[in-house]
């Protein structure tokens, strides 16, 4: 392409007014197939073949030796037996015949790019390159049927070599150059030809002969500054060994380049959503490929136990967001193996902090124009507590130096990462749906909508005064004396920063400091039920994660006389919102759960798409459904391995049948269901840490029965509501009758609620009063409270119908 300028500029010569140029015909080597600068074979056709075409100059085809020695040149449409003038050799890969040299009238002359007689070969400008040449140059010379460029010079054009010169870019410049001086030659021939200079042969030097080994980057033995020469010089023309190896570079190059911006920029999120993307294929094809019939129950928990390793190391190693969806996991895993629960449950573990150099830009962002010691003084320099998106530290407000406060400061990288880490959330549900047809992603849109909320802790301030508010209207003056919510300092709370009263207290994490302090467990514990079941079944607003971290307990500030324990509620970031439908429906649940009525328990799982109310009852209270037992392969276990194999799957399969069945119809499921019931079971595992020391069912009745009474007694004084015996109380008109039959409905749901409570702490009194009559007699120890006979229960079902043992501290993370 750059020779092909040379022909334009003849072309341009002979078109002008003035010009010196007649005929002009062409030599060139045929169309053929070649490699392109990918590497792949192309039909390639000269380039000065289409200029020749344009403009009707006739081509002379010789792509051989011998077809060079037939060439026979005369004035096209003469007729006459004269020849040509001039001959011009520009880039032509072949040697002309003595007796065609000889056959131009004037001479034939080359375009060389150096300066002869430097570089004389077919390569001069790559090895320019190479040796970090200043100066190269063209010349114009006469050409040697004997040996290349020894002729004697006719002209010359020195060329400056730009920084860092790359072949494409000398030779372009080369050729702007080069145009003028032919033109200026031809017309000045006669008096060019007498002022040739023969060349110094002890100046001369030489290129090499351009081949593949020639420009091959030898990547074991060139330098640096050698590989990036001849990249520069080769630029299009390396060999192709080198264009994969290049390529290859490039692609690396990128990808560190890629990587390094995701790392101080991104805080690594795309690299963490891709390791995501990675281990969650890598764990499905595991169970596609390996979770067979034939496995047994110890083949079935070595895959359990990779998964969960897998899952574990993923969370652990991307941080943030990924240890909360790795403890929602490990809070949800009764309907998982035990291995899920035992790996995952280190990740209520501390989180690691971060400098507070990185936290002070965050609290200077989230209040424009203030340094943090505008707002605090004695900031703690290391984080007093840590989670997977915040941690706090203590400090006291520079505006009443005597508060002493805890600052609760969102870690810098959250916000980069959230986007990128519900993307991979979404995507993984995707793919689990698609490869095991378990339709989860109905519940991925409420988790993101409540992760972005619980970021938010302006949101979890207002969460706390909502909290607070709904505790002064409680008619029960102990609960409302047993529980305290610091208070938020809103001059120093923003989205990203919350700051509340700092309290001292006893962490439920400690269990054990609790007793030793001489705390009661039972007194912590029904205040901390209590409060949890109102808030469930009365306020409607429900906090999302009680674990132990998030409750301390302390003596009451205004008490002096006996010790009287107050709990302190922290942490209001995810509040769950109830429906009034939801939370009628809820209470008529468990209403219905207590009195044993099968039938309304069904209709209010139908009411939530829900038409297998076993499967609904797992997912709600966490214990096993009742799967079908496969009577001969439990009976012949040990003489029929093959059969006792094919049983644990079968066990496994009907399961995961019944829950897709179950998921595929829960588009009705309310969604506070799923928080309502991390709520419970969050409280049910603080409850067994300290010794199990109430009965929690009980408690939860109590305030369900209070709950319902509370919402008849209001659809019976609304105007727009009438009492009906069937349907309970439904729209009409404003009528005492009516309002009177409401309130009636109200206090008979209530009282029959409480009756069969009482009855139910009746029984159990005379059940432990029976086992401890059996443990002085037999000298044996008995179950005597509701939770542990629960779990009891649930592992053994576990254990016969699934063919895994389950871990009985289940609820204890």
């Amino acid at each position: 392409e750059y020779d092909a300028k040379y022909l334009n500029a003849l072309v341009d010569e002979k078109n002008s007014v003035d010009t010196v140029i007649k005929h002009i015909e062409l030599v060139t080597i045929h169309p053929k197939k070649a490699a392109n600068a990918y590497g792949h074979v192309v039909p390639w056709e000269p380039p000065v073949n289409n200029i020749a075409k344009s403009n009707l100059i006739r081509i002379h085809l010789a792509s051989t030796e011998e077809e060079v020695e037939q060439l026979e040149f005369k004035q096209y449409g003469s007729g006459l037996d004269i020849n040509f003038d001039v001959g011009i050799v520009a880039g032509y890969p072949l040697k002309l015949p003595p007796h065609l040299v000889k056959s131009f009238r004037l001479g034939c002359f080359s375009i060389h790019n150096s300066l002869l007689p430097k570089y004389r070969g077919p390569s001069p400008v790559e090895t320019a390159i190479l040796n970090e040449d200043n100066e190269t140059g063209l010349t114009l010379s006469e050409y040697s049927p004997i040996k290349e460029d020894v002729g004697k010079i006719l002209a010359q054009v020195p060329l400056k070599m730009p920084v860092n010169p790359k072949r494409t870019q000398v030779l372009w410049f080369l050729c702007e150059l080069g145009r003028p001086m032919l033109v200026m030659a031809l017309r000045n021939l006669e008096f060019l030809k007498q002022q040739a200079l023969d060349q110094n042969e002890s100046d001369a030097s030489y290129a090499k002969e351009y081949n593949e080994d020639f420009c091959r980057i030898i990547w074991e033995k060139d330098t640096a500054e050698e590989i990036e020469r001849k990249s520069r010089a080769f630029k299009g023309k390396v060999a192709r060994s080198n264009r994969w190896i290049a390529g290859l570079g490039s692609v690396s190059i990128a990808l560190f380049s890629g990587y390094e911006y995701d790392r101080h920029f991104q805080a690594s999120a795309i690299w963490r959503t891709l390791r995501t993307f990675k281990d969650i294929a890598i764990i499905c094809v595991d169970y596609k490929v390996n979770f067979r019939e034939e496995s047994g129950a110890e083949r079935l928990n070595t895959i359990h136990e990779r998964a969960a390793r897998r899952l574990l190391n993923c969370c652990q190693e991307n941080g943030g967001l990924f240890i909360k969806f790795g403890q929602s996991i490990a809070i949800q895993s009764a309907l998982l193996p035990p291995p899920f629960r035992k790996e995952l449950s280190v990740l209520y573990d501390n989180a690691p902090s971060v400098p507070v150099e990185q936290i002070a830009p965050v609290v200077e962002q989230a209040f424009a124009g203030k340094k943090l010691g505008d707002l605090f003084i004695d900031f703690s320099p290391a984080a007093v507590a840590s989670a997977s998106v915040a941690q706090v530290h203590t400090a006291r407000l520079r505006s009443d130096p005597m508060q002493r406060v805890a600052v609760k400061v969102q870690k810098p990288e959250i916000r980069l990462q959230i986007g990128w880490d519900l993307f991979a959330l979404r995507t993984c549900a995707r793919l689990i749906e698609y490869a095991f047809e378990v339709p989860i992603l109905w519940s991925v849109s409420e988790v993101e909508q409540r992760l972005r909320e619980e970021l938010d802790f302006e949101r979890e301030g207002n969460n706390s005064e909502l909290a607070n508010r709904d505790l002064a209207m409680l008619g029960d003056r102990s609960l409302q004396r047993g529980i305290y919510i610091p208070r938020v300092f809103w001059h120093a709370t923003g989205k990203q920063v919350l700051t509340t009263e700092w309290v001292d207290g006893t962490s439920l994490v400690h269990p054990e400091k609790l007793l030793d302090e001489g705390w009661a467990g039972e007194e912590i514990m029904h205040k901390m039920v209590s409060l949890f079941a109102f808030q469930i079944f009365v306020s409607g607003n429900v906090h999302g994660d009680p674990h132990p971290g998030n409750v301390l307990v302390r003596q009451h500030p205004e008490n002096n006389s006996f010790r009287e324990p107050q709990l302190v509620v922290l942490d209001h970031g995810l509040y769950v919102r109830e429906s009034r439908e939801f939370r009628r429906q809820y209470t008529e649940f468990w209403r219905a759960a207590m009195l044993g009525e099968k039938r309304a328990m069904a209709r209010v799982a139908r009411n939530w798409g829900m038409p297998d109310a076993d499967m609904f009852s797992t997912m709600v209270s966490l214990k096993p459904p009742k799967i079908g037992r496969n009577r001969r392969s439990e009976k012949n276990r040990s003489e029929e391995s093959t059969a006792a194999k094919g049983a644990t799957y079968d066990r496994h399969m009907e399961l995961k049948g019944r829950a897709i069945a179950a998921l595929r119809d829960s588009h009705g499921l309310p969604p506070e269901l799923v928080f309502v019931t991390r709520n419970m079971n969050i409280v049910r595992a603080n409850n067994q840490s300290l010794g199990i020391p109430v009965d929690r069912v009980q408690i939860l009745g109590q305030y369900a029965a209070l709950g319902l009474r509370s919402m008849l007694t209001d659809e019976a004084m609304s105007p727009a509501r009438r009492y009906s015996s069937v349907h309970g109380v439904e729209p009409s008109r404003d009528k005492l009758a009516s309002r009177l039959g409401g309130l009636l409905a109200g206090q008979w749901s209530y009282i029959s609620f409480r009756v069969v409570l009482a009855a139910a702490a009746v029984g159990m009194a005379a059940y432990r009063l029976w086992c401890r009559t059996l443990a002085l007699v037999t000298g044996r120890s008995y179950i005597t409270d509701m939770d542990t006979i629960l779990d009891d229960a649930m592992r053994r079902v576990v254990e016969r119908k699934l063919g895994y043992q389950i871990d009985t501290s289940l609820f204890s993370a």
